[in-house]
This record gives C-alpha cells, sequence and structure tokens, in this order.
C-alpha cells in the first residue's frame, strides 16, 4: 500500500482553510474628482496634511485557527522529511481535529515508517472497527503485520481483501513479490496482471509482469511491459535497466550501454547498473571503461564482494596478475564463504612461487568441500613439496584418503603422492587415466600425474602430461593454467 502523506498534509491544509472564507471585496466606486492644486498653495496643503491626517498602524493579521496552523506545521515536516518532528506533533494535536479519520490515518502511517508497529497497530485496529471495509485502512493492517513478521494474521488481512476486491492492486502486488521471491515466476506473474485489471497503468505491476517474463525468458513479452512502464514513466530507472539486460540478451551491446547509461543518469548511485554497465563495456573490450565502472561500484559498496570479483577476473584475463591477487583478497575479505576465490588467489599465489600463501589458499578452499576437493588437498601437498618437505606432505594426505572412496581413479592419485612413487601404482594410472569417460576428471588426473612428475624432476613426463591437458583447448578446471606454465606458454 502507498499513499502520499505530503499529498494528505497539503489536501488538508487547503479544506481547513477554505472553510473559513472571508468577506467579498464590496463594490468598487468611481473616485470623486480632486481639486487641482495650485503651485502658490502646494506648501499650505502639504503643511496642513502633516498636521491632520493621524498616523496609521496596520492591524495584525489573524491568527489560523488551531487545526489549520497544525497542518501546515505538519506538512511542513513532511516536506523536509522530519519524520520525527511529524510525529511529535501529534502529542498536540488540536481537539477539532484528533478524531478525523484522515488524521488517525496519517498518524498510524507514519508511525509505520519510523517503525513503531505497536503504536502503528493500536490506531489501524481504533479504524478498523469504525471502518471495517475501508480497503485502505485494511491494506495498511496488514502491511503491519507483515511488517511485524505476523504471517497469520496477514494472510486474514489479505484475504479479506481480496474478498472485497478480487484485483486489488496493493494485495496482489505484495502476492506477486512473494511468488517472486520463492521463483514462482507464473504465479508471481498472474498476480501481477490482476493488479493490472484494477489499475492498467500501475508501474509497480507492469515492471513486476515484465520483470516475470524476463525471468521465464519471454523477452518479447517483457519487452513489451517495460515499455509500457517507459511511455508511463519515461525516468523509471529499473525499466531502463531491463531494456538493457534485454538488449545484452540478444547481443546487442551498444543499444544495452545506451539504456544502462540513461539508467545511471536518473540512479547514479544503483550499485547493479554499474556492474552491468562494465560488462557490456566489456563485452565489446572496452576493458579500461569496464574497470572504471566496476571500480566506481565498490565506491558504491565496499563491503559487497561481487565488483571486486569481477575486476579480479578482467586483471587476470590480461594478465595483470598483481592487480588480480589484490582483487581476489578483497573477494575473499568481504565474502570468506565464496571459496573459488581461495581457488584463483592460490593460483596466483602458485604462480609467484609463494608456497606458503598458495598452501593456505587451497587449504581454504579445500575445506570448503566440492567434487573436486581432493584436487585442493594434492595443491597442499604440492606446495610442501616444492619446500621439500614431503613429510608434511604426508601428513596432510593422510586423513584426506580416509574420506575417500578406495575403488577410485581419484584416491589411486592420492596415495601415489602419499607413497612418495610406486612404480606399479605409475603405470596403474597411465593405463587407466586415458580410459576415464569424463573430460574435466580425465584431464585433471593428466595434470597431476604430470605435476608428480616435475615435482620429482622427471621433466620430460612433465612435459607430456601437461600437453595432454593443454591440448584439451581451455577446458574449465583451474589446473589448466598450472599446465600452461609449466609448458612454458603463459599467457
Amino acid at each position: 500500500m502507498k499513499r502520499n502523506i505530503k499529498v494528505l498534509a497539503v489536501t488538508i491544509t487547503a479544506a481547513l482553510l477554505l472553510s473559513g472564507c472571508g468577506s467579498a471585496p464590496e463594490n468598487e466606486k468611481k473616485p470623486a474628482e480632486e481639486p487641482v492644486i495650485t503651485t502658490e498653495t502646494q506648501k499650505t496643503v502639504e503643511e496642513e496634511q502633516k498636521i491632520q491626517e493621524p498616523e496609521i498602524i496596520p492591524e495584525p493579521e489573524p491568527e489560523d485557527p488551531p487545526e489549520v496552523a497544525f497542518a501546515k506545521r505538519l506538512r511542513e515536516k513532511l516536506e523536509n522529511n522530519d519524520l520525527k518532528g511529524a510525529l511529535a506533533l501529534f502529542d498536540e494535536i488540536p481537539e477539532e481535529i484528533a478524531a478525523d479519520k484522515d488524521m488517525i490515518f496519517l498518524h498510524a502511517s507514519l508511525l509505520l515508517s519510523s517503525g513503531d508497529l505497536e503504536a502503528a497497530g493500536a490506531l489501524g485496529k481504533q479504524l478498523e472497527e469504525e471502518y471495517p471495509d475501508d480497503l485502505e485502512i485494511l491494506e495498511m493492517n496488514a502491511l503491519i503485520a507483515k511488517s511485524a513478521g505476523d504471517k497469520n494474521s496477514y494472510k486474514s488481512y489479505s484475504n479479506r481483501i481480496l474478498t472485497l476486491d478480487p484485483n486489488n492492486p496493493t494485495m496482489n502486488i505484495q502476492i506477486g513479490q512473494e511468488y517472486a521471491l520463492n521463483k514462482k515466476w507464473k504465479n508471481a506473474r498472474n498476480s501481477y496482471k490482476k493488479a493490472l485489471i484494477s489499475e492498467p497503468e500501475n508501474t509497480d505491476a507492469l515492471f513486476g509482469s515484465g520483470l516475470m517474463s524476463f525471468y521465464l525468458m519471454e523477452d518479447s513479452v517483457a519487452k513489451e511491459s517495460f515499455e509500457k512502464v517507459l511511455e508511463i514513466d519515461p525516468d523509471n530507472s529499473m525499466a531502463l535497466a531491463y531494456m538493457g539486460k534485454l538488449a545484452a540478451e540478444n547481443e546487442n551491446f551498444s543499444t544495452a550501454i545506451k539504456y544502462i547509461e540513461q539508467a545511471i543518469d536518473k540512479d547514479p548511485v544503483n550499485y547493479d547498473f554499474r556492474m552491468d554497465y562494465g560488462s557490456y563495456l566489456h563485452q565489446m573490450n572496452r576493458n579500461k571503461e569496464a574497470i572504471a565502472q566496476w571500480e566506481k561500484a565498490t565506491d558504491l559498496d565496499p563491503d559487497y564482494f561481487l565488483a571486486y570479483a569481477y575486476l579480479a577476473g578482467i586483471n587476470d584475463e590480461s594478465n595483470n596478475l598483481d592487480a588480480a591477487l589484490e582483487n581476489y583478497r578483497k573477494v575473499i575479505e568481504k565474502n570468506p564463504d565464496y571459496y573459488y576465490a581461495y581457488e584463483s588467489a592460490g593460483v596466483l599465489e602458485w604462480h609467484a612461487q609463494n608456497w606458503e600463501a598458495a598452501r593456505y589458499d587451497f587449504h581454504k578452499a579445500y575445506l570448503a568441500g566440492g567434487s573436486y576437493n581432493w584436487c585442493y588437498a594434492l595443491m597442499v601437498a604440492a606446495t610442501y613439496f616444492k619446500e621439500g618437505n614431503s613429510f608434511k606432505a604426508k601428513e596432510y594426505l593422510a586423513p584426506v584418503m580416509k574420506k575417500m572412496n578406495r575403488d577410485s581413479l581419484e584416491y589411486l592419485m592420492v596415495k601415489f603422492y602419499y607413497d612418495n612413487y610406486s612404480k606399479n601404482a605409475a603405470n596403474n594410472l597411465i593405463l587407466k587415466i586415458p580410459k576415464e569417460e569424463s573430460t574435466t576428471k580425465r584431464g585433471k588426473l593428466y595434470f597431476y600425474f604430470g605435476l608428480y612428475n616435475e615435482l620429482f624432476e622427471a621433466t620430460p613426463v612433465a612435459v607430456d602430461y601437461y600437453g595432454k591437458v593443454a591440448s584439451m583447448q581451455a577446458p574449465m578446471f583451474f589446473e589448466y593454467r598450472i599446465a600452461e606454465w609449466g609448458l612454458g606458454m603463459e599467457l
């Protein structure tokens, strides 16, 4: 439910001012002709006027009635967004308007805005008792119940409102939002469409319907909804942004950029807009401009990790590895549960031969779990081997093996590292790895067999297996890059 309390205050003021109209002006009279004053008598006349004319003291303007004065003060507070000051005025509301329905409603709305749900609810109940079928009052009470987390009361109010008005815009929009939060896109869109039956130009319902169509990948329907929003409200930044997303979906990035620039012009502090803008620029290889937008996003919300992740990615792919590593560290700082950042940081620390730092990152990634956490365990062991500490490597791998399937190739590879070489195990792996059906798993196993040989200076064998990984043409696993570096194919 939305209610413009500033407009309400102005309306109340106007009504109170009009209730005490002044008298109409008298009919104008034609002034009498003035006598002609000659130059000889001018001085005498002026002197007589000074003596005869009394001093005119202006009468004080009449004071506003108390209710009008209250309305004016309330309007001033609301126009200055002084919520606390506006609420304080109700402690001295004139008796003449204290029981006014609109004034009580306004008071309850302000209390709701301030977060005083108990006081807002008390006034809402008071109004409901007197006006049980007033939709606006029921809508406010529903919002109070929702804000208080009272699901039963909220549902009860929702049902009452929809019984009185099945296409009620306020409730159908709220129900649509709830469906959307649960990713029930079709149900959400149906609710928004019900709201549009009553209010075809309700921009919230139009946008919600368009957004659900976007999620359902019905781009033409979504576009039509967003265009309708912009016909009604050309400054709607969200509709502009989603028109940009639709253009980007069709790889029309120049158009996407035009839309997102308009959206940013309307809402320059929107984090998501800056992220989208950077993505569109990146797609057009305007990487410096993309970086500038993502850096702007970090300024807007320094504590959110996503922009740092994007900056890390673009710097990493541009081979600005120091900058990328700094960005990955920021991601980890802001979102320690994002284990992919540990993986990426570990790879760059490995490249820099910072074995202790790489070990820390790969261990953190291992703790996060996942289908391939055995790979992180082997990278941890490899950092110990790089430092010449095979004892620590074996100590780390022992508990890892206990959690693994002993019949799996992954287990055989980890045990191969733990045993610190076995000719039979090596031959077994050489025979079995090429038969692995999963391309990703086969590539990883090739890599770790090559890495083991690198660690123990069997360079020709290492190069052979790194070559097998590199020939897979950029598979989606982190070991690929380390294999390239091992072949001297660093990008």
